[in-house]
């Protein structure tokens, strides 16, 4: 009797232990998903990868965690706005999305660092979203990127114009 005890009390703690949800919550309130490698989101839970994270609470600047926010949340607006960082020649950026978020997977978002560092980055995005909140079609908001940010002499990504 004691021998299946045991077995049975091994069982439910194993069985916890494989249902065990890896994400949890760290300073700052943002989520962590534990089983996410390099700079990810897990868009399902919600929740940055360790390393993301941890990149995100070193940087004093609350922009840059809005900034790739809004690029997974409007990354089919953002895939017809071109950086004028100098990102295309640097990284192969095809637009501003490019700068926050490389791809998306299933549920994961695979994200590019660009976005930490790069006052053209973010404020394009942010100038983006307000626009395109505001009711400005994709074909206005890309002559208001294009107008503002064209005589900075770096060269647009190689962004397709958007249709209609």
């Amino acid at each position: 009797m004691k021998k299946f005890m045991f077995i049975l009390v091994a069982l439910i703690i194993m069985l916890a232990a494989c249902s065990h949800d890896q994400t949890k919550t760290v300073e700052g309130d943002l989520q962590i998903d534990d089983s996410l490698e390099g700079l990810s989101f897990n868009l399902d839970k919600e929740a940055w990868s360790p390393m993301m994270a941890q990149f995100l609470n070193e940087v004093d600047d609350p922009r840059v965690q809005g900034a790739y926010e809004l690029a997974m949340e409007y990354s089919e607006t953002l895939d017809y706005i071109p950086c004028y960082c100098g990102c295309f020649e640097s990284n192969g950026h095809e637009n501003v999305r490019h700068c926050f978020v490389d791809d998306f997977n299933e549920h994961v978002a695979a994200l590019d660092n660009m976005g930490f560092g790069c006052a053209i980055c973010i404020e394009t995005v942010e100038e983006t979203v307000v626009k395109y909140e505001e009711g400005a079609s994709l074909q206005e908001i890309r002559e208001y990127i294009d107008r503002k940010y064209s005589g900075n002499k770096v060269g647009p990504t190689p962004t397709p114009m958007p249709k209609g």
